[in-house]
């Protein structure tokens, strides 16, 4: 596996969605192999209280990596190795990926042998790709259908609405619009984000936030004093961005759901999250727009995590969601699955601005 190849696959795949845009994986280059190293400080985050936010993020970036080696002419396989996997710890080697050697059949089964009979997506699609938050038009059943159908489904459960009920669309909003109700996530939000500073290779540009910068006011004064979470909260400024969440959920009324097959591995879990990002990264090149719901998945997820949860982890309150998480859950015939992922998706109305578009690390301070 020479350096240059390396460097050429890094270019394109370093474009993987990580949470906040944190870019939480460093590489290693070594002779016939490359690691790739969690870095825990770089996803130092409230939602990142277990390991389901690293798996589903590890697994985007090895479909990234997948489909940029692919373009450049070399499919690759991989180790996992996820033994003790603490998401507060760093892990060196999470994955190694080498070249597939067609002339030896033996070793571990890894995604060169899962996904080749998935699509493959050029480098335009992977940096096309972006996380969406403004309003969509709303699309259509067939097509989104035929998105679906372009692969498998070994490792998720793929489910499409389109249409959603009014209290589907309240239940989103109202999750999403909960950020405020936790100083621990609001903080790591308002750190998130950048005003004005171009430079800076992590983090959301506010124009990515998709709302004006009169809206992002609350942000930036809690950036310069957290104190005021609590004022804003008290002056109810949840019910302003539930408002705000809510016409956005009208636009489309649409949304893709994905649950985990029953009794997956955590290496299967991997597997689906590769999954998950082939269709996500095929929504794109069918000309679909998306914004993952992360708040909304937890809160279906709650009854999963009884012990380690966002109630729990970050002071979010939740119990006044559960009765309508399991109206919810009934509604998407989805009673008893884990979700992995929820996605607002509908058809973007103007291109996506420049501006808005998130950076990333040079291939130089990523790789070693």
């Amino acid at each position: 596996m020479d350096r240059s190849i390396v460097e050429k696959a890094l270019e394109i795949a370093r474009y993987y969605p990580s949470g906040d845009n944190c870019q939480c994986f460093r590489f290693r280059h070594e002779t016939d192999f490359l690691h790739v190293d969690y870095c825990a400080d770089a996803a130092e985050h409230s939602l990142v209280y277990d390991t389901s936010l690293i798996i589903l993020t590890l697994g985007g970036l090895l479909e990234y990596l997948r489909n940029a080696f692919l373009e450049l002419g070399y499919p690759v396989k991989f180790e996992l190795h996820l033994q003790g996997l603490d998401c507060h710890r760093n892990h060196p080697s999470i994955a190694c990926l080498q070249l597939v050697d067609h002339t030896n059949s033996s070793g571990p089964k890894g995604f060169h042998d899962y996904f080749s009979a998935y699509p493959q997506y050029t480098s335009e699609t992977l940096m096309a790709r972006v996380t969406d938050r403004r309003k969509f038009l709303p699309p259509e059943q067939k097509a989104l259908d035929a998105v679906k159908n372009e692969r498998p489904w070994q490792f998720v459960d793929c489910h499409i609405f389109t249409e959603l009920e009014d209290n589907a669309l309240q239940f989103f909003s109202c999750c999403e619009s909960h950020i405020w109700k936790s100083v621990d996530i609001i903080k790591d939000i308002a750190d998130a984000i950048r005003f004005g500073q171009n430079n800076i290779a992590t983090g959301l540009p506010w124009r990515n936030l998709g709302v004006s910068r009169e809206e992002l006011l609350p942000i930036k004064l809690v950036q310069l004093a957290p104190w005021l979470i609590p004022l804003f909260s008290f002056l109810g400024i949840q019910k302003l961005m539930q408002h705000s969440q809510q016409q956005l959920w009208q636009s489309a009324r649409a949304c893709t759901v994905l649950t985990y097959k029953q009794g997956l591995s955590s290496e299967q879990r991997v597997f689906a999250s590769m999954e998950i990002m082939n269709f996500i990264l095929g929504l794109t090149k069918a000309g679909f727009a998306m914004q993952p719901s992360t708040l909304s998945t937890e809160c279906l997820n709650h009854s999963f995590k009884p012990e380690k949860n966002l109630q729990t982890e970050c002071g979010l309150p939740l119990d006044n969601l559960q009765n309508q998480s399991q109206s919810i859950r009934k509604y998407m015939d989805c009673p008893t699955d884990e979700f992995a992922w929820l996605l607002r998706v509908g058809i973007p109305t103007t291109s996506f601005p420049d501006a808005a578009r998130t950076q990333r690390q040079p291939v130089n301070d990523l790789l070693l």
